[in-house]
C-alpha cells in the first residue's frame, strides 16, 4: 500500500492519550481509546498488505510473520530487558513474582489473558505492573494467527464472501463486546473476541482504499468526513473515563473516528495537512516505542515512591518516553527492518533465544517465589493484605450476574434461626471477622447478604458500577424479603457510603447509583437526593417489620497503599519499635481528610440520629487519634487495601459493636 503519512499523524494521536492518560492527567480521562485507534490502524495496514500480496498471488505465512518478528520483537525484548534491574531492585516479593507471571506471559502473547486473570485495568493494582500494556500487543498477536489463515481459506471464494464475513464478525464482535463491557468488564477490555472487531474494522476499510469506490470520493465529502472523524477521536479522548463501559457501543465512536480519518484524511484535506505535520509524523514513527516505554517507567516511578508520584514527576516520564522512543526506533527498530542487517535465520534465532532468556528467568521467579531473600521483610505481613473471602462456603459455584446472592449464616450453631443479618456492599464482607467473634462467644447466630459496590437500600440500582442494571435492587428486594419471612429483630447496614454520593478524595464521581423510579438524571447531585429518599424508606421499611436498624458509619478511607507502606517501611525499621510506628501514622490518612470526603453522609446521618430506634455506630473512635486515622500499628495493618478492613482491623471495632449490640439486645455484656 502508498505510504501516507497522514497516517502517521494518526498514530500520534493514538499513542499520545495512551501516555498522558496513564500519567493520571485528567483532562485526558478517556487517553485509554489510543489502543482502539491503534487497533484499527493495524488491521487497516495489515489487512492492507495481505490482500495485496494475495490478489498478487504470493501472500506468504512465514514472510508475513517475519514482518510483525521485525516490527514487534527487538523493541519488545529490549523494553523488557531494560526493566530487570529494575524489577530486581524495586519490586517486592509479590510484586516481582507478578512481573515474573508477565515474563512468561509476554513471550507466549498471552499476557492479556494474565492481566484479565490478576485485575481489572483500570485498578490501582494495574498500574504497579511494568509490562501491563503489552496486553494489547497480545490481542493483536492472537489476532494475526489467526487473520492471514481466515483470509486465505475463504479467499478463492471471492471477495463478496470475504466482506460478508467479516461484516458479520464486526457485528457478532460489537454485540459481544457490548454485552461483554456490562456483564463481565476485564473480559471484554483484555480478551481477543471483545477485540477483534476494531481490527476487522480496520481491514474492511483497507478492502474500501484498494477498491475502484474509493478514488471517486469527492473532496467536499473528504473535509467533512475527516473532520467528523478527528471530532469523534478527540471528543473519546476527553469525554470518556474509567466509567464508560468499554469496548462495546462507546467504542465506535473513537474507532469509526480513525476509520474516517484513514478513509478521508488524505493529504489534500486539513486534516491530512494537520496529521502530516513533520512533528506529528516523526511523533507517529517513535509511537510504537514511546507506547513501550511509558507504562515501566510509570509502574517503577509509582513503586519507588510510598505515595503515588506527583503529576509533574509523570510529565517528565512521559517525554523521557518519547526520547527513549527515539533512541529504540533509530537503533533497534530501524535496523531489525533491515533484511540485509539480519537475515531471517538470525532473526528467528533471536526471537527464540530471546523467548526462552524471558521465560526461563519468569519461571525462576515464580518458583522461587520473588526471591524474597532479597529484602529483610517479615513473611507474616504479607497474609494481611491478601483478599479474604469470608462467603466462599456459600457463594462456591454460585452466580451472582443475576442477583441470585445466597444467604450466608455463621454464629455458634449455623443452622439455627439467624438472631439478625448483616447487610451490604463489600464492606460488610470485610467486617465479618468481629461478628463471627463475638457470635461464638455470645451464642448468637447472624446471616449475610450482599455484592460487592450494591449499597444496602431497597429500590436502589448502582449505576457504572460492578453489575448490571437491575441486579442491586434484586439483592435489596431479597433482603427485605429475607427480614420479613424469618421476623429478623436486627438489621445491621454496612456499606462504603460515601462512595455512591461524593467518589474518590478529590474527585467527584458522576451517578453512582439511582433509584429505578427515574433513569433521566444520573448525576451526582440527583444521586445525593436518591441516597437520602431511599435511606430514609429503607430504615422505615425495617422498622414496620419490628427490627432495629443499627448502622456502621464508613471506615476512615486511606490515601496511601497498606501493603507498599508496610512493605517499604519493615524494611528500614524492625517491627513494633516506636519508629515504625511513627512511621506508619505519618502516612496514615489525615483524620481531617477522612471527614471530608465523609462530609455529606456524616451531615445527613447526624440530621436523623434523633430518630429513637436508629442506631449509628462511628468507627472513628477506633481508628483515629491526634488528627491520624492510623492504618494500622507497628506488629499489624488495620487494611489489606485502601478501605476495606482486613481480620485484624475489623477486631478493633469490637467493643462499639458490643455496645450496639447489647443496645438492641443482641448480647447481654
Amino acid at each position: 500500500m502508498t505510504y501516507r503519512r497522514e497516517i502517521d499523524g494518526l498514530r500520534a494521536l493514538a499513542v499520545l492519550p495512551v501516555i498522558l492518560f496513564h500519567a493520571g492527567v485528567d483532562a485526558f480521562s478517556g487517553g485509554f481509546v489510543g489502543v482502539d485507534v491503534f487497533f484499527v490502524i493495524s488491521g487497516y495496514l495489515i489487512t492492507g498488505i495481505i490482500i495485496s500480496e494475495l490478489a498478487k498471488g504470493n501472500f506468504s505465512l512465514i514472510n508475513f510473520y517475519e514482518r510483525r518478528a521485525r516490527r514487534i520483537l527487538p523493541a519488545l525484548f529490549l523494553v523488557m530487558l531494560v526493566c530487570l534491574p529494575f524489577s530486581w531492585f524495586l519490586l517486592l516479593p509479590h510484586d516481582l513474582k507478578d512481573f515474573s507471571d508477565s515474563l512468561l506471559a509476554v513471550p507466549l502473547y498471552i499476557s492479556n489473558i494474565l492481566f484479565w486473570t490478576e485485575s481489572g485495568y483500570f485498578d490501582t493494582t494495574a498500574e504497579l505492573k511494568p509490562l501491563l500494556h503489552t496486553w494489547s500487543l497480545a490481542v493483536e498477536e492472537q489476532y494475526y494467527l489467526c487473520f492471514p489463515l481466515f483470509l486465505m481459506s475463504i479467499w478463492r471464494f471471492g471477495l463478496r464472501w470475504v466482506l460478508l464475513l467479516m461484516g458479520g464478525m464486526v457485528i457478532a464482535g460489537l454485540a459481544y463486546a457490548e454485552w461483554a463491557s456490562l456483564a463481565k468488564p476485564a473480559v471484554a477490555f483484555y480478551l481477543l473476541p471483545s477485540r477483534s472487531w476494531e481490527l476487522l474494522l480496520g481491514g474492511l476499510a483497507a478492502f474500501y482504499v484498494l477498491s475502484e469506490h474509493y478514488q471517486a470520493k469527492s473532496h467536499f465529502l473528504s473535509e467533512i468526513a475527516s473532520a467528523l472523524g478527528m471530532c469523534c477521536v478527540l471528543f473519546s479522548v476527553f469525554y470518556f473515563s474509567k466509567a464508560t463501559p468499554f469496548p462495546g457501543f462507546y467504542a465506535l465512536i473513537p474507532t469509526v473516528g480513525a476509520v474516517l480519518i484513514i478513509l478521508y484524511g488524505t493529504h489534500d484535506t486539513i486534516v491530512g495537512q494537520l496529521l502530516g505535520q513533520k512533528l506529528i509524523v516523526n511523533m507517529g514513527l517513535v509511537s510504537y516505542s514511546a507506547y513501550l516505554w511509558h507504562q515501566p517507567l510509570f509502574a517503577f516511578a509509582r513503586h519507588q515512591s510510598i505515595n503515588n508520584p506527583d503529576q509533574y514527576i509523570l510529565l517528565i516520564l512521559s517525554a523521557l518516553s518519547i526520547g527513549l522512543a527515539y533512541l529504540s526506533w533509530r537503533f533497534i527498530e530501524t535496523p531489525f527492518r533491515n533484511k540485509t542487517w539480519i537475515s531471517r535465520k538470525k532473526l528467528f534465532l533471536f526471537v527464540l533465544m530471546g523467548s526462552l532468556f524471558f521465560m526461563g528467568l519468569g519461571l525462576a521467579g515464580i518458583a522461587y517465589k520473588g526471591f524474597k531473600t532479597r529484602f529483610n521483610y517479615p513473611e507474616k505481613f504479607e497474609a494481611q493484605f491478601k483478599l479474604q473471602d469470608h462467603r466462599k462456603n456459600c457463594d462456591n459455584g454460585q452466580g451472582h450476574q443475576s442477583g441470585d446472592v445466597p444467604f450466608c449464616t455463621y454464629g455458634s450453631e449455623n443452622n439455627s434461626k439467624p438472631n439478625m443479618v448483616i447487610f451490604g456492599d463489600s464492606h460488610s464482607a470485610a467486617i465479618h471477622p468481629v461478628f463471627e467473634k463475638l457470635a461464638h462467644e455470645q451464642g448468637f447466630t447472624f446471616a449475610h447478604h450482599g455484592l460487592g459496590g450494591c449499597i444496602p437500600l431497597i429500590n436502589v440500582d448502582v449505576l457504572k458500577g460492578n453489575w448490571d442494571r437491575g441486579v442491586c435492587k434484586k439483592v435489596s428486594e431479597s433482603q427485605y424479603e429475607y427480614v420479613k419471612k424469618n421476623k429478623i429483630k436486627t438489621v445491621i447496614l454496612v456499606a462504603r457510603w460515601s462512595y455512591y454520593t461524593q467518589g474518590e478524595y478529590e474527585k467527584d464521581m458522576k451517578g453512582y447509583f439511582l433509584s429505578s423510579d427515574s433513569l433521566d438524571d444520573i448525576g451526582r447531585e440527583k444521586s445525593r437526593s436518591v441516597f437520602k429518599n431511599e435511606f430514609l424508606r429503607t430504615v422505615e421499611s425495617y422498622e414496620k417489620l419490628g427490627a432495629q436498624v443499627i448502622v456502621l458509619l464508613q471506615v476512615p478511607q486511606q490515601k496511601s497503599e497498606p501493603r507498599k507502606i508496610y512493605s517499604k517501611i519493615l524494611m528500614l525499621n524492625e517491627p513494633d519499635n516506636k519508629k515504625t510506628q511513627d512511621a506508619i501514622l505519618d502516612y496514615s490518612v489525615m483524620e481531617s481528610d477522612h471527614l471530608k470526603l465523609q462530609a455529606f453522609n456524616r451531615e445527613f446521618f447526624y440530621s436523623i440520629q434523633q430518630r429513637s430506634r436508629l442506631t449509628f455506630v462511628n468507627p472513628d473512635a477506633a481508628y483515629c487519634h491526634d488528627g491520624r486515622c492510623a492504618l494500622g500499628t507497628s506488629e499489624y495493618s488495620f487494611y489489606q487495601d485502601l478501605d476495606h478492613l482486613n481480620a485484624l482491623g475489623a477486631l478493633e471495632l469490637e467493643g462499639l459493636l458490643r455496645g450496639a449490640l447489647r443496645k438492641a439486645g443482641v448480647v447481654e455484656h
